[in-house]
């Protein structure tokens, strides 16, 4: 499966990978008190994101392979670890690269 193969270029090029549900909303998730909700409601989730459900019903209408490859900048906290223009330009060139490759072995 596409996912299998992802998750195994991932593990090549030493890429954290996580697999599992994702929860979607219009609100951006930064308090405690929002994450704990999300958690209570939805089992086992293990990010929240806001752009990606749209395009995942569309693939789903149409029946269609659909494969979610999300950044994450912070842990839904009031914390960031990096600096955000700083985490754009490193996550962009990493997921580039992961890109090729999986377009390179499909």
């Amino acid at each position: 499966s596409f996912s299998k193969k992802l998750l195994t270029i991932c593990q090549q090029m030493a890429l954290k990978a996580h697999t599992g549900p994702i929860a979607t909303g219009d609100s951006f998730v930064y308090q405690d008190t929002q994450l704990a909700t999300i958690k209570q409601r939805f089992d086992g989730v293990i990010a929240c994101e806001m752009e990606a459900a749209a395009v995942a019903q569309v693939c789903h209408l149409y029946q269609k392979d659909f494969i979610m490859i999300r950044n994450l900048s912070d842990m839904a906290d009031e914390h960031a670890p990096i600096n955000f223009q700083d985490y754009v330009i490193q996550a962009g060139k990493k997921t580039s690269r992961l890109l090729f490759e999986f377009i390179k072995n499909i």
